[in-house]
């Protein structure tokens, strides 16, 4: 997730969730199903209050 992503996941654009690596902590675009740094792993998707 870039500046602007996060920046959009803040401050709202309509996203209600992110999905992060459990291994590593990054985080990921939701159609990712494994880690750029880890490799394949458990991917937690977290659902953030509206």
């Amino acid at each position: 997730m870039g500046l602007a992503d996060w920046v959009a996941t803040v401050f709202g654009d309509g996203r209600r969730e992110i999905y992060e690596c459990r291994e590593c902590g990054a985080n990921l675009a939701s159609e990712e199903d494994d880690c750029p740094y880890c490799g394949p792993t458990d991917v937690v998707q977290i659902e953030l209050p509206g």
